[in-house]
Formats: C-alpha cells, structure tokens, sequence
C-alpha cells in the first residue's frame, strides 16, 4: 500500500557539522563566537546546553526502554499536527517524522520498509539549507522513488528576494523534486498530491517550481488564505505518545505591526485572530487528550487586541483546564488587570520582545513599545509570580555604545528572570533595508557596519553582555531556548533549579572564554553542572570548590583593569601587520646566573615573592636604561593566568619601596587574573571615550622549561599586542636564569645588551643594600658602565 505523503519535521542539524562550518569562517566571525557562547567540551566532545543536560541526567541512572530524552525540541511539531489534519480531511493518508536528528533511525526503517508518493521537509524555522539538504539526501539514500517536496517559510522567503537565476541555483542545491513558494502553502501541497496521484498538469498549480529537465519550472504567484477556524488541529488523530504533556498552539496568524528589522509581516498575510468559540473548542480537544499540563502559545501578539485576550483568559479560569501555559507579550498592551487573569489561568512565563531600552532606537525600529512600557510591565509579572524572558539585539542602526549600554543596564536594574542577547542581522527584505542610505548601512546578514556601529562591535557588545550578567539568567541557543525552560518545569523542575543549571553552564562557558588554553573544564564546574541536571537525587557529600566564574567577579575584574589600564595607552598604535611577530623575529641574550640564595636573602630584605623581587629589579632596568617611569608588566607565572600589572617608578624611593610597591600591586592584580584576559579583549571593543585601548611592551616569564624564542607564544596575541621583550627567569636547583628574549625588529641587540648589564647592576646593588635610592642606582651605574666599558671591567659573580 503506497502512502501519500510522509512529513518529516524538524532538523535540528549535527553540532559537529556546524561548528565545523562556521569555524571554517574565522574564529574571530560573529557566526562562530555566538555559537562558541552556547557550546561546551566535554571529554573531546561538543555538547549544548540541553545535550549535556540529557547526558548528565542519566549518568548513573539504569536506563528503562520507556525513558524520554531531555530536548529542547521535545514537544510535537506543529506543523506535524496541523498539515497531517489538513492532509487527513482532504483524503490523503499521511505519515510522519517529528524529530529528524532524533528520529533517523526510524525514519531509515520506514523509508525502507514502506512506500510513500511524496516525503514533505517542512522549513518553519531554518535560516540555512544546511539541515533541508541533510534531509533530501538523507531520504534519496534510503528511497530513491519518492518525490520530494520542501516548502516553508524559508522557501516562500528565498523566493520572493532571490533573482531567478540565484533561487534556479538553489532549488538544484537543495535537490528536492518540487518546492512550495507560497507564504502559506496548504492547498498548493495539496494540488501537487492530486497531480501527481491523477495525472495533472504542475504548470497549472500556482506557488509551486517542479523539476523538468536540468532546471525547475516557477509557476505564477497568487494569494492563498487558510483560515485558522476552517483548519483546527484533530487531536485525536494522533497517538498520545507523539502529544505527550506539552504542546504549541497558534490562535491568530499574521501580524498587525511593522517592525523594521522583521520580514514576518511582509511574508504572511493580513492579521487574523480565531474566535473566541474556536479557541475554547482546540482547548477543550487538548484536554481530552489526557496528557498535556503544558503548553504555548506561539502567536507573536497573543495579547493583540487586548479585550479579546481577556476575554480568552476568563473564559480558560471558568473552564479551569489546569494547563501551565506561556506566551509571547506585547508590552505595550498591558494593565494590572490582564496580568492578574493570566496568573489566575496558570500563565507561569512570558516572553518580552524588548529588543532595546533606548526609546530612539525603538523608534528607529518602529516598534511601539516604550522603555516605560517594560518598566511598567516587568514588576507587575514578576509580583505575580510569571517568569520574564527579555530578549535583546545589538547593532540595529543609530545604536551606539552608549544606547547598547543603557539596554544593558535596564537589564541589571529591572531583573527579568531569563533573558538573550543577539546579534542584529542584516536582512534585505526587511523594511530597515529602505532606510539604508539614510543610515549609511553597508553590507548585510552577519557582515554590515552602518553610521553608528559595525558587527565587531556588536558581537563584542553581545560576550560582554554574557560575561558581566548573573540575573537575569543567560539562555543559551542554539541548544536551548525560550521555549526549554518551561518544558524542563513541565517535566518536574522547578523555576530555581533551572536557573541554577543555567548558571553552572554559563560558568563553564565563562571559564573556557577566560581561559581559552585550558584542555579541560575544572573537574569542580563540571560536578556542579551534573549536579544541577541530576536535580532529582540527593547528594549527602559537600559540592565540590570550584572558581569563581560568576558576572559579579567579571564586572569587578573588569572595574579594576579599566581603572588600573584605561587611562592611557602604553606604546604607539601597532600596524595590522605588525601585532603577531613571527617566531624567527625575536632574539634572546646570553644567560645571567644568579644564586637562588642571594636572591632569596633579597626577597626577605623586601618582604616580597621573589616575582615580586625580581619585577622591582626589572622596573628600576626599564627606568634607568628607558626612562621608563611608568609600565605595565604582563605576567605569566607558573601558579596563575596571564595578566597584566601597572607599576610606577618614583625616582626619590628606594629599591625596597619599588619591591614591596610590587608585591602589593601584583597581589591587588591577581585577585582578578582570572578574566584578565576577556576584559583585556573587551577594553579593545570599547570606544575610546570611554576607555583607552592598552598597548603592551614588556612582559615577566617565569617557567621551568621555556626560555627560548617561544616564549613569546605564551601570551595570547589577540589581547597582549605589541609585546617586544620578555624577561624570562628559569629557577634551576642552585640558580636562576636570566634571560631577555626580544623582538629583533623592534629593539636593537646593543640596547637589549645594555638592558642586560643594568639589570645585572641593580640586582646587585639591591642585594648589597636594598634600602638604596632608584637615583643612587642611575648614578652608580653611570659609574658601573663606564668600568664595564673599560679594557680590565670586573666581572660580578653572583
């Protein structure tokens, strides 16, 4: 018996394909380093934040055959539902596929075992072709006789911004048989099923492009309406294993604004809300279903008009059907009133379109709501108990620094409980693209600048943004979404224990961003994520120490190097093409050996580390030989993280002061050495109004085994630029090495070499005396290099 038409639903893609992919970009493109903020390792393997979720639940656990995976996608696709009604009513049989990834096994057996005329991709909510040519290949391996249909959203889409030539080109990468072009696409479906069935004529059918030949055949384009009322899920048409505890409704279709960075009202059709007495019907036949205690409504503006909506509230008080549900909300159309009826009908979140607090840059976006909507709104949910998400983009036109700013802020002050932050993408078919002169707007998708801001800074707003937030509680997607938290309620957690989930992930993100050399995340991170997603165990034993990763130390780390190295830059703006000094550029001097118990005879002198010791050396070097009375010192010792130090060098204080000067400005430093890094690489996504942009010349190495050139490897180039010497000390059981290691086109080899005898003469004169003034050291080394320069100089031995 031949089936008419197989669906298969969502393709949520192979993670490892798509970091491949992106990282095949660049790891500094905003594609990559916004999917790199969603993404952990885990014993050689990228994980999600659901992936690792589901991984960690069951750790430990003995498996039943009955068990459900954690997704977040676990709930069945709507298109499922909905086409597989409106196929059924028309006589077609049907069959489907809800979760493609999760699903292919049996797919693979159906698509073996059965004939089907026709397997339908559907594209709701794809931004690529990746996951629809995963799918067309997939079905052409295992049933070369069925036809393949794709249509959608992303289909309709593409055919209405694509020249002919450009959509001809993709049609034939996809390699589907027929595509779907219409904004809607039911009847159209249904037309080609009834041809291919009878015999007709695909010319005739509108919406549509069919293969023939070498290309596809685009057919003429015209309206088509399906009204929501006309076309309701049948519920019991499917198995209450695929409807499970939760699912998506949808009560109105189009939308009645015009947003400037959205194409959705351009592709749908004039707004339209069912009835009142429809929507009480779909209610009714869920709750028949017996199993669902959750679900959402996915209407962009669920509560447009507001009347109607409180009428839809009471009516579900009076029917009591005990749902937990949630919606996305419209800021602007809210009182106390219909907040109280959402709470009395078990609305348990809400998801706020924000987008920005800056009323300008809302108006540029021609969205209504206000900043005063929001602030209005946010208290109000959250005194009744509703969770807030807040999402929010960075980049539209006329945003600047400081407006993002502001967004952020309103995002410490008002607290909303969940919240994300993205990137703004570029689309030509939105109505913003009209406007592009008025705002010098280049470029598009992920690679645009306009008047006021390009996509660096935008994807720097964004990691900055992520770093410097605990509440509300960042939500990763790809791998989570708005959507996830409430199906993780509606399967036994609490509010609470996502978030803590939510935040065990983030530190372990937080950790890799701030330590990008690390091979693997701290044993005690991971043990406090796999505790957050086994939240149904109890643990008798302490949780484990682990670091601080939270956005508090960020922003305190980030307040102190601002403070300590924003003030001004420390060497000239260095050329592109000069940042990353190659291996065979950079030099190092003869070795200077110096017993380990004079310099620890120093050390107690000072009362410092010896780091501490031999820095204060190193500075007073860089003063006498460089009139260096300033510098900034990037350290990398062998018990902390790469950070940078700010040292002065008065020239009426004494060795000893400079020492103990150092060891408390190194101690100051190291309490933040952690997110040194980020907020090194975030100081130089800052406009420099508001901070400079530090420059970095010398550097400290302390190591056991590198004293080479590369050692110049061990500072992360993308942040500590323009470094050209390192002082690098080798401890060894009865000496330390000395040795300057420096870049031959910026500094001369004699200069290096008079770096060399200075510091060999303050370190002795210190050692002899430690209370000698840095002006005693400029002038008994003018005495010391004129004998150096002598035929019979004495040697000193230390």
């Amino acid at each position: 018996m031949v089936t008419d038409c197989l669906i298969i639903g969502y393709n949520d893609g192979c993670l490892e394909d798509e970091i491949r992919s992106l990282r095949a970009m660049g790891v500094d493109h905003p594609n990559y380093r916004d999917l790199s903020l969603n993404i952990i390792e885990y014993e050689g393997r990228p994980y999600r934040a659901m992936d690792i979720f589901n991984r960690f639940y069951y750790e430990g656990r003995a498996h039943t055959k009955g068990d459900r995976r954690w997704h977040n996608a676990d709930v069945p696709w709507m298109v499922i539902l909905y086409l597989s009604t409106y196929l059924r009513k028309r006589g077609f049989t049907v069959d489907y596929i809800n979760l493609f990834q999760l699903q292919k096994d049996e797919l693979k057996e159906k698509l073996r075992n059965n004939e089907y005329l026709t397997t339908v991709i559907t594209t709701t909510i794809y931004n690529f072709d990746t996951p629809i040519i995963e799918a067309v290949n997939f079905v052409r391996e295992h049933n070369p006789k069925t036809k393949i249909i794709v249509g959608g959203p992303y289909i309709a889409k593409r055919s209405e911004t694509m020249e002919a030539a450009d959509l001809q080109a993709m049609f034939t990468y996809i390699g589907s048989d027929f595509y779907v072009r219409s904004r809607e696409g039911e009847q159209a479906l249904v037309k080609i099923l009834h041809a291919l069935k009878n015999g007709g004529n695909f010319a005739a059918i509108p919406n549509i492009a069919f293969k023939n030949g070498n290309s596809f055949v685009l057919t003429p384009s015209q309206p088509e309406l399906n009204p929501l009322y006309e076309n309701l899920i049948d519920y019991s048409l499917f198995p209450k294993e695929l409807i499970g505890n939760y699912v998506n409704v949808r009560i109105t279709k189009g939308c009645p604004f015009a947003c400037a960075f959205c194409s959705f009202p351009l592709r749908t059709e004039k707004y339209d809300i069912s009835r009142l007495d429809y929507i009480e019907h779909e209610l009714d036949a869920i709750r028949e279903v017996g199993t669902v205690t959750g679900m959402c409504f996915v209407d962009d503006t669920v509560n447009v008009p507001l009347p109607t909506f409180k009428e839809m509230l009471r009516m579900m008080i009076r029917k009591n059907y005990g749902f937990k549900w949630h919606c996305f909300f419209r800021a602007d159309f809210c009182d106390e009133e219909v907040v109280d009826l959402m709470a009395q009908s078990n609305c348990v979140g809400v998801f706020l379109g924000l987008e920005s607090a800056n009323d300008q840059i809302l108006a540029n976006m021609n969205k209504t709501p206000r900043k005063e909507h929001y602030l209005r709104s946010i208290p109000l949910f959250k005194k009744a108990g509703i969770q807030v998400f807040a999402s929010v983009f960075f980049g539209f036109p006329g945003e600047t620094y400081d407006t993002a700013q502001e967004t952020i802020d309103f995002l410490h002050e008002t607290e909303p409980d969940f919240y994300r932050p993205l990137i703004w993408y570029c689309d030509p078919v939105t109505p913003i693209w009209a406007e592009r002169d008025k705002y010098g707007i280049k470029g598009y998708h992920f690679s645009w600048s306009h008047n006021t801001m390009d996509v660096a800074t935008a994807v720097h707003l964004v990691e900055r943004c992520f770093m410097s937030i605990d509440t509300p509680v960042w939500v990763p997607d790809p791998g989570f979404n708005y959507v996830s938290s409430y199906m993780l309620q509606n399967r036994g957690m609490t509010f609470d224990q996502i978030k803590t989930f939510l935040r065990c992930f983030s530190a372990v993100i937080r950790e890799k961003i701030a330590q990008p050399n690390r091979t693997e995340t701290s044993p005690g991170l991971i043990e406090n994520l796999k505790r957050a997603c086994q939240f149904d165990r109890v643990f008798t034993d302490e949780p484990a120490n682990v670091p601080i990763f939270s956005a508090e130390s960020y922003r305190t780390a980030e307040a102190f190097y601002c403070n300590e190295l924003g003030t001004r830059s420390f060497g000239e703006e260095i050329a592109e093409d000069k940042q990353i000094l190659t291996r065979d550029d950079w030099r190092i001097t003869d070795s200077l050996n110096v017993s380990n118990s004079l310099v620890q005879q120093l050390t107690t002198d000072c009362n410092a580390t010896r780091a501490a010791t031999l820095i204060a050396v190193y500075m007073a070097t860089l003063w006498l030989a460089e009139n260096r009375k300033d510098s900034t010192v990037v350290l990398a010792l062998e018990d902390s993280e790469i950070y940078p130090v700010r040292l002065a060098v008065h020239p009426s204080a004494t060795f000893l002061e400079v020492a103990q000067l150092c060891q408390k400005t190194i101690e100051a430093a190291h309490r933040h050495s952690v997110f040194a890094l980020p907020v090194i690489l975030s100081m130089r996504g800052m406009p420099a109004s508001r901070v400079s942009h530090p420059i970095f010349k010398v550097a400290y190495l302390e190591s056991d085994t590198i004293v080479g050139p590369e050692a110049r490897l061990r500072y992360p180039s993308s942040a500590y630029r323009g470094l050209d010497l390192i002082l690098a000390v080798s401890p060894g059981r009865d000496d330390l090495t000395l040795r300057f290691i420096y870049s031959a086109s910026a500094r001369e080899a004699n200069a290096v070499e008079k770096l060399r005898s200075t510091l060999e003469h303050v370190l002795k004169t210190a050692t002899d005396d430690p209370e000698t003034g840095i002006y005693q050291l400029g002038a008994s080394n003018r005495s010391t290099q004129a004998m150096l320069s002598s035929e019979h100089a004495p040697q000193f031995a230390f």
